[in-house]
Formats: C-alpha cells, structure tokens, sequence
C-alpha cells in the first residue's frame, strides 16, 4: 500500500486481489483507489468519511478468457468522546464488491454466472461500540456488529453467506503502564442463502505488552 497524507485527507492506492466463486485466477493489475477524510470535533471526538473503486479481475478456464468488473463502497464511521472518559464509536459500509475489505473475507468480492461474467455482491455492514471506564485500573468495552449480503441469484448464491452478527464483551486491567490483560466474551451467528445458519459463543483470555 501507498498513502499520502494532508492534513485531515489520507488517500492511497492498495495491492489488488479479485476472489470470486467460480473464478480460477485472480489478473487483477489495477490498485485499489482509497480516500478518507477525517472531521474532527471537541474532545478528542470525530467523524470520518471514506470511499474506495476497485477493478475487479479473473481468468476463466484455461486462460481462453477473462471477466472483469467494478467495485466500490463508503464508509462512515464517528466517535464521540465523553468526559468520564468513556466513548461511543460506530461505523457504517455499504457497496458492491468490497470482498476483502468486509469481514475478514466474509463476503466474497462475486462470483462468476452461466456467462462468465463477474457477478458481484452488495453489502450493508455496521457497528456500535461503548467503552466505559470503571476506574483509572480496569475498563470495559460492549460491541454488536451485522452484515448482510444480497446477490444477483439466489439460486447461484445459495451456499453463500448471507448475514452475519457478533456481540462481544470484555473487562480489561491495566497491571502496569504498559501492561495490561483481559477477559472476552464473544457470541457470533451466520446464515447462508440457503438458510442454513449456526451460532457460536467463546471465551477469551488476553495479555498486551508495549514496547
């Protein structure tokens, strides 16, 4: 990735990669486009917009084709600080062919139809999170977050994610200035299509060192 920063307006270019269903190999050769803004408020609080223009690419086959489409989305995202010290942080994403840039790959950038044509996906995806500090010691942060998915063809997509959700808890102490554990609780679910859905719950330990 290449990022240019002035002022309160960061744009870059990133390394791009296509991954659809259905494609054999990714040929794409065009950076991804990205650009935010940050508006900053009293306080430490602020809000940010970001947009991103993708190219997207694959081989069919052999190699006697390929398929090529375009992606986009934007993105808002605030936080707002509190003079307790505790904060409210929320972000919103909506586009088409985000892929990657969703989820940690939860939503696939496309998939490729009867035509060898790059079908992609629409994506609405949010958050909400509230830290609040109980003391200058131990603080604690409560996030739920969602994304659903919309395709061309159900029927093409039917073994695809369709919506996904997490709801995480977490108490966090500071042992020292650079030291710090912690304890998480995570409550997860996610359908298909199709209609096949699952949930999961986990606990997890944590410890952060700073150099």
């Amino acid at each position: 990735m290449i990022r240019y920063t002035s002022g309160n307006l960061e744009v870059a270019a990133e390394n791009p990669q296509t991954f659809v269903s259905g494609g054999t190999r990714d040929r794409s050769t065009m950076p991804d486009l990205i650009a935010r803004y940050t508006f900053k408020l009293d306080g430490g609080s602020y809000v940010r917009l970001a947009g991103i223009v993708r190219s997207l690419k694959i081989e069919e086959g052999a190699g006697a084709s390929q398929a090529d489409a375009t992606g986009w989305g934007i993105s808002a995202s605030a936080k707002f600080a509190f003079d307790n010290g505790d904060d409210l942080r929320a972000m919103a994403t909506v586009g088409d062919g985000l892929g990657r840039y969703v989820g940690l790959g939860f939503v696939l950038d496309g998939y490729v139809d009867v035509n060898d044509a790059i079908q992609t996906t629409e994506n609405l995806s949010w958050f909400v999170a509230y830290r609040h500090l109980w003391s200058d010691k131990w603080r604690s942060n409560i996030m739920y977050g969602t994304t659903s998915i919309d395709y061309t063809s159900d029927v093409a997509a039917a073994t695809f994610n369709d919506t996904g959700s997490s709801f995480h808890l977490n108490f966090i102490r500071t042992l020292a200035p650079k030291l710090e554990v912690g304890a998480e609780v995570i409550f997860g679910e996610r359908e298909l299509v199709n209609g096949t859905d699952g949930d999961f719950t986990r606990f997890m330990l944590s410890a952060k060192y700073a150099f």
